[in-house]
C-alpha cells in the first residue's frame, strides 16, 4: 500500500496537493486540518482518509477524527497522533500511548 502522510494543512488542500497525492492509495492526516469537517471530507472524497485531530482543530472534527488512532495496516500496528515528539524525546502523552498500544 502506498500511503500519503500529511499534516498541518490548516484549511488548504489545493490542486498541487491533489497532483502530488494522486498516486497514493490512502491519505493519513496527522492533525491540524484547519478547515474542520468540510476540509476533512474534501480530502476523504479524493482518497480514503485516516486522520487525527490536532491542537488547532475544532471539537466537531474530533467526532470523526479523534486525538489519536491505533489501527492495523497490513501486518503493522500503527499509532497516529498530532504532536508526539520523536524517538528518545517523546511527549509524555505520546509515551503513554506508545507503552499502552505498542505500535510497530
Amino acid at each position: 500500500m502506498y500511503i500519503g502522510l500529511i499534516s498541518d494543512t490548516h484549511g488548504v488542500f489545493d490542486p498541487q496537493f491533489k497532483e502530488f497525492l494522486a498516486p497514493v492509495d490512502q491519505i493519513w492526516h496527522a492533525g491540524d486540518f484547519g478547515g474542520g469537517l468540510d476540509l476533512a471530507r474534501e480530502i476523504a472524497s479524493f482518497k480514503p482518509l485516516i486522520g487525527v485531530a490536532g491542537n488547532c482543530d475544532n471539537c466537531n472534527l474530533r467526532f470523526e477524527h479523534p486525538l489519536h488512532r491505533v489501527f492495523e495496516c497490513g501486518c503493522l500496528r500503527v499509532l497516529m497522533t498530532h504532536i508526539g515528539g520523536y524517538p528518545g524525546r517523546y511527549d509524555a502523552k505520546a509515551r503513554k500511548l506508545i507503552n499502552e498500544h505498542r505500535p510497530d
